[in-house]
């Protein structure tokens, strides 16, 4: 069995690693990096969330999708995972060690 995939990430029928096609999902991931780079430090981004009362994309351990308030371990894990790394494909992608196949 395959474990789930981090919050911006779904397997496809396949098995395959796709981003997540949740549009919600996706634009607040994307709104979480604006910000740090708008602020520059984990706690801000996080202060921020909270004060707009905006929730981070969790997966559960089954892999259904929840949502959560924002915390720094949260925020930085998020900012620090190569999976979330600008654009750049997913190939190789494992969800259960979050390396790539080419290492």
């Amino acid at each position: 069995m395959r474990s789930p995939c981090r919050s911006a990430f779904v397997r496809d029928p396949s098995g395959a690693v796709v981003k997540d096609p949740n549009l919600e999902v996706q634009e607040r991931l994307e709104l979480l990096f604006e910000a740090f780079l708008k602020v520059r430090t984990v706690a801000k981004v996080m202060r921020e969330f909270n004060d707009r009362d905006l929730k981070l994309p969790r997966r559960d351990r089954h892999g259904d999708p929840r949502w959560t308030r924002a915390t720094t371990s949260a925020v930085a894990a998020i900012l620090k995972n190569p999976a979330y790394a600008g654009a750049s494909s997913t190939d190789g992608y494992d969800c259960t060690n979050h390396r790539t196949e080419d290492r």
